[in-house]
């Protein structure tokens, strides 16, 4: 009797190959590049309605510091990834998206806010000439000329009207924030790093302006600088504003979540 020879397979399982580390530097490189340009391009835009010298240190500081902040972070996200640390360099993904989205996307919103306050200036009266500044960190301020009502603030009245312009600061910045998020959370899987950013940047302006809408508790009645101590002249308590403000985002995300894992219809039936 022949004992026919067994043959045994030995199954290896192979790491992926690392890539050399002159890569991940440039891959680093290029991460920085990225966001100092986008940076420099909206901080020059801020620095333009920035009207004191202290603010446009603050604004230079800040830039260095962010620049320095991810340089550090997507170092050390890289050096996590090589090491298959995934859950380490997902957070220091997170910490370069919540420090752009801060240092740089607090004050483009103002810039936005403000805007939307002298778009509706422009719109409900005549030669309004609004004139914007921003205080990094700290907000910003429009001043206009209530001339007369144009043909469209007529309509409305001169309590709306007023309204109007008032409103119209926060409800464009919160516009854009909720744009930004929607993209964000839609982009995430093909682009993470980018839907990051996207994502921190558009959080960080929903809670500054629930917090904004809140301190309107704290203010004098009289003080009309802030915007929802004056709306609520006209009704919209503070703490109202609040909870609206917190719960664009969630609804926002819900809504993004069931968009993206909804199943195709099913179209017609199947015998077997």
């Amino acid at each position: 009797m022949t004992i026919a020879p067994v043959s045994t397979a030995l199954w290896v399982q192979q790491t992926p190959e690392k890539p050399p580390i002159c890569e991940i530097v440039k891959e680093i490189v290029l991460k920085i590049l990225k966001e100092s340009a986008i940076t420099l391009g909206l901080g020059t835009i801020v620095c333009l309605f920035v009207p004191t010298p202290m603010g446009l240190s603050m604004m230079v500081g800040a830039t260095i510091v962010q620049l320095l902040v991810s340089t550090l972070f997507h170092a050390l996200g890289a050096f996590a990834s090589y090491h298959n640390y995934e859950t380490v360099a997902t957070a220091c993904s997170w910490i370069t998206g919540v420090n752009f989205g801060y240092l740089t996307g607090r004050n483009s919103q103002t810039i936005l806010h403000e805007a939307g306050h002298a778009l509706a200036s422009l719109l409900v009266y005549k030669n309004p000439r609004p004139v914007i500044e921003v205080f990094p960190f700290r907000g910003g301020h429009t001043s206009y000329y209530k001339t007369g009502l144009t043909s469209f603030g007529h309509k409305l009245g001169a309590a709306a009207a007023n309204c109007l312009t008032i409103a119209s600061g926060p409800a464009l910045t919160l516009l854009v924030s909720s744009a930004l998020l929607a993209v964000g959370i839609a982009i995430l899987e093909e682009y993470p790093e980018f839907g990051k950013y996207l994502i921190a940047w558009a959080s960080i302006d929903f809670l500054h302006h629930a917090e904004y809408a809140y301190s309107a508790l704290r203010v004098e009645k009289w003080n009309l600088s802030n915007d929802f101590a004056h709306l609520s002249i006209f009704g919209l308590h503070p703490v109202d504003a609040s909870i609206v403000i917190l719960a664009i985002p969630i609804v926002i995300t819900l809504g993004m979540y069931l968009w993206k894992n909804k199943k195709p219809p099913t179209h017609g039936l199947t015998a077997s």
